[in-house]
């Protein structure tokens, strides 16, 4: 009798662990990204001199910005931000490589910002 007791809790935790794992795997992108969206006009505001480009892909395109700096450039900074929001927030980052001068790309992956399309594996 002991021993089904413990086959019995044994299953119920191995079902519920299962579960919890599928949830898991099923909602990963939405727990490890989190995209801000932004309208298409919307019109990015920093305290350097910068432009602001588009990549097409076959879903749309990818914005960036493209920064240089005002001294002989060191070389290029290829700058991918985090897992959230976007350029609006990200892109004050590029005066820091500015003020050592380095000019700076940064872009917003694939639904972030003004970026088209879904953020996936394949994308990146």
């Amino acid at each position: 009798m002991h021993l089904r007791k413990g086959s019995y809790y044994f299953g119920s935790a191995l079902l519920v662990y299962t579960f919890v794992l599928s949830l898991g795997y099923m909602l990963q992108r939405t727990f490890i990204l989190h995209p801000k969206k932004l309208d298409q006009s919307h019109v990015y505001d920093f305290d350097f001199q910068f432009k602001e480009i588009n990549f097409p892909t076959e879903d749309g395109q990818v914005n960036a910005i493209h920064a240089k700096t005002e001294n002989e450039s060191k070389g290029v900074v290829l700058y991918f931000h985090g897992n959230a929001d976007n350029l609006k927030r990200w892109g004050k980052v590029s005066s820091d490589f500015l003020d050592r001068d380095y000019d700076v790309i940064m872009l917003d992956y694939r639904g972030f910002g003004k970026s088209d399309g879904k953020a996936t594996e394949e994308n990146m």
